[in-house]
């Protein structure tokens, strides 16, 4: 694997408008100063973008593990706003890809989700 980590949602059940707790822990294999993740899912065999959003700047370190270097452990234990209104009715993956500033990979996550 490119990067163990370890990940906890604190409900199946989301709520439009509600934050989900989340608990992440990893130790980097790669530098964070600049940190992006995006979301995007596979429809017909293309990859659609959903949303991206940066995470770490430079000059901008928005959570405490920014800037943190490579061999450093990184643990987040807190609140995510998803942001979304109306999620879609039906069953699909939704991939989550968390980069730093030279497009190394820190983390990828592979999401199923069921809204009936």
């Amino acid at each position: 694997p490119l990067q163990d980590v370890a990940l906890s949602v604190d409900s199946c059940s989301y709520v439009a408008g509600k934050d989900v707790n989340i608990r992440l822990a990893t130790v980097l294999r790669h530098a964070i100063n600049e940190l992006t993740v995006d979301f995007s899912t596979t429809l017909n065999g293309h990859i659609v973008p959903l949303y991206s959003k940066p995470l770490c700047e430079r000059n901008w370190p928005q959570f405490q593990f920014c800037g943190k270097k490579k061999g450093e452990y990184i643990y987040y234990s807190g609140p995510v706003s998803l942001n979304m209104e109306n999620i879609p009715h039906g069953e699909f993956n939704i991939t989550a890809e968390l980069f730093n500033e030279d497009h190394h990979t820190i983390i990828c996550a592979d999401f199923y989700i069921s809204n009936r």
